[in-house]
């Protein structure tokens, strides 16, 4: 199974997994290790999935409030993982230390959550599952269900 993480994991942080929880069934790569470093989210998402990758892991949750980037992650199949959204301006050891922590569920979802999945990482250390990302309809979408309702 082939995993990537976006430019808000840090390479030496990919590694430290990769050493020390990664199973040998999978692979962990880099957006910037496949020279996709600086594209579209939208783009290399779907150049990934192309390519057969099966999940991707992310520290940007702000890739969530853009509709493309859902579309990309349903359409593609993608398990997507997203990362707290105070993660990415932690500390480095302390951002190892919380994707270490929560790896084996992470693991768990990238092998047996449904293709197409979103989930979020809980920002805390406790026993918790991860919680499901809920697309709510778009402003357009919501307009057009009012428009076509019957009178």
């Amino acid at each position: 199974m082939r995993i990537c993480a976006d430019e808000h994991v840090s390479p030496r942080i990919l590694r430290a997994v990769h050493e020390i929880a990664l199973p040998r069934s999978c692979t962990l790569c880099s957006v910037r290790e496949l020279q996709l470093g600086g594209s579209e989210d939208e783009y290399w998402i779907e150049r990934f999935a192309s390519d057969g990758g099966a999940g991707i892991l992310s520290g940007d949750r702000r890739m969530l409030k853009r509709e493309r980037v859902v579309t990309a992650i349903r359409q593609t199949s993608l398990v997507a993982i997203f990362l707290p959204s105070d993660w990415a301006g932690a500390k480095r050891h302390f951002q190892a230390a919380h994707i270490l922590f929560w790896w084996p569920k992470l693991q768990t979802a990238y092998e047996t959550a449904p293709r197409g999945s979103i989930w979020v990482v809980p920002r805390d250390f406790g026993n918790h599952a991860l919680n499901e990302h809920i697309v709510k309809p778009s402003k357009a979408d919501r307009a057009r269900a009012r428009i076509s309702e019957p009178a």
